[in-house]
């Protein structure tokens, strides 16, 4: 019979201890795998309406590049006539898709304007019929669709994310002509594979891209390598981003020039463990402490307030301006004099309109401009306008949980759209600008935009409050020549433009 000591005993119990512990983390590994498919459907998944593609079909690339011809005539009269101002209203025949794809696959600069803006916008909402299966099965080939866009980039705005092979294609393209980037939708923008093509698309220390694949990527690990790349990357990311004291620290380690820019909270994390030890699990100890404390605070605040003298109250934050002298509320006034003296005295109806805005309060707002990856917003932004965003920049912070936002959605043919966004807790208020015609095919909504209703375009000036609830939020517009200055004013959930002024610069 065997015996076994002590100690033999202790190392039995051990050894199947971890084989439990293995075993339990294999399952879980499993699991997360699972899970990971179903997070990675749900972040980076095509919007419910969007055309489901089909896989593709060989043959039918390969019976069109052994056909092809471009008749240069019908193509150009056909982009004649779509550049016309207004709506392009004809009727485009299967010919007419044919002939433009065999001169787009050809590199005729017109057709590949009309490729996208034309052939593969019509399919976005065109029904699968016979001929357009056949249409499809050429135009969404990855073959074809890589090879229009190492030409004309612009036609990745036309194609739906819902296709299989849209992330490959998307790495890809990206890899070759990073500029690709500026089309892909916003869903895919943030995935981990694209947003490192970007990054390493220019050998260089610091581009532009870099720039954009911090801003847009969800990825901690490639956070934390672009950074350690070049420190200045960390102000790239957004300002909710930035309070993590690994990021900070190694932003700090790289590149000083950051220390004043991070978040208070992590920079007496920096000075209670010295900055050299914030790698440290004694980092987390701290903010353990920080965040005991500060739930110490919030709950004796109310016991502070009781023994608060009145006189030492804090100062509101919202402030009234103009507002009139305290002893002229206790003066009684005749309504009916007021309005005929307004009426025979125009200084003094401008002093009454002045004293209206006194009313006013006005709430703090800071602007910003931070690149939106959340994707609950991204969903119900979508959903509530039916169409597929290419970008959404936050521009401005407003009171305790407002946010202003700045949308470009994809577009359809001649049709652009973008909205200023506001936020305020769950209610979303909407002002469309859109846009159908560009004589060029590049200036949309003001001349020389590129074709992008962008948030570096857009200042708020100022956020106020009526007596009655209404926020009126007032905007500065810039264009290449002159700036337009407006109101937007929220009216039962819309939100209303009133005009300012214009001028030139």
């Amino acid at each position: 019979m065997f015996k076994f000591s002590e100690h033999g005993h202790n190392k039995l119990s051990m050894s199947f201890i971890i084989i439990i512990f293995l075993a339990l983390m294999g399952g879980v590994g499993f699991a997360m795998d699972m899970d990971n498919s179903t997070l990675n459907n749900y972040l980076y998944g095509p919007y419910l309406r969007d055309s489901i593609i089909q896989e593709r079909q060989n043959d039918g690339l390969i019976q069109f590049k052994k056909k092809v011809r471009c008749n240069q005539a019908l193509l150009s009269a056909l982009h004649k006539e779509f550049f016309k101002p207004g709506i392009f209203e004809k009727v485009m025949g299967h010919e007419d898709a044919k002939n433009i794809m065999a001169c787009s696959w050809l590199n005729q600069p017109k057709g590949n304007v009309l490729m996208e803006k034309l052939v593969y916008a019509r399919q976005l909402t065109a029904e699968a019929t016979t001929k357009n299966r056949m249409i499809r099965d050429v135009i969404y080939h990855p073959e074809f669709i890589m090879h229009v866009a190492r030409y004309h980039p612009k036609i990745m705005a036309a194609i739906p994310d819902s296709h299989p092979d849209y992330l490959r294609i998307s790495v890809a393209l990206v890899k070759k002509r990073p500029i690709v980037f500026n089309d892909i939708t916003l869903r895919y923008k943030r995935h981990p594979a694209i947003t490192q093509a970007l990054f390493d698309a220019k050998p260089t220390y610091d581009d532009i891209y870099k720039h954009m694949a911090i801003q847009h990527t969800l990825s901690e690990h490639q956070r934390k390598k672009f950074i350690m790349h070049n420190g200045l990357l960390y102000l790239e990311l957004p300002k909710e981003v930035r309070d993590n004291p690994y990021l900070a620290y190694h932003a700090y380690v790289q590149n000083d020039f950051v220390y004043p820019y991070i978040p208070q909270r992590i920079i007496d994390v920096f000075k209670a463990n010295d900055t050299i030890m914030v790698p440290r699990y004694m980092t987390l100890v701290t903010l353990f402490k920080q965040k005991i404390w500060r739930a110490i605070g919030v709950a004796i605040a109310p016991i502070k307030d009781i023994f608060r003298s009145t006189d030492t109250d804090d100062q509101v934050a919202v402030t009234i301006d103009n507002a009139d002298d305290a002893s002229s509320a206790d003066t009684p006034i005749d309504d009916d004099l007021v309005l005929d003296a307004s009426q025979s005295d125009p200084e003094l109806a401008d002093s009454e309109i002045a004293d209206e805005t006194a009313l006013f309060d006005t709430i703090d707002f800071k602007n910003e401009r931070t690149v939106v990856t959340d994707i609950r917003i991204i969903n119900k932004i979508e959903i509530k306008k039916k169409r597929r965003l290419l970008n959404l920049w936050r521009i401005a912070k407003f009171g305790d949980d407002g946010q202003v936002f700045v949308a470009m959605f994809r577009p359809n043919g001649k049709d652009h759209l973008g909205t200023i966004v506001v936020k305020q807790k769950e209610r979303f208020m909407f002002s469309d600008y859109a846009a159908v015609f560009s004589m060029d095919g590049e200036s949309i909504w003001r001349i020389n935009d590129g074709g992008t209703f962008s948030a570096a375009s857009f200042v708020l000036d100022g956020v106020k409050k009526s007596p009655e609830g209404q926020l009126n939020f007032s905007f500065s517009w810039k264009g290449d020549a002159t700036i337009n200055q407006f109101n937007l004013v929220d009216d039962g959930g819309i939100l209303v433009k009133e005009f300012i002024n214009y001028y030139f610069e």
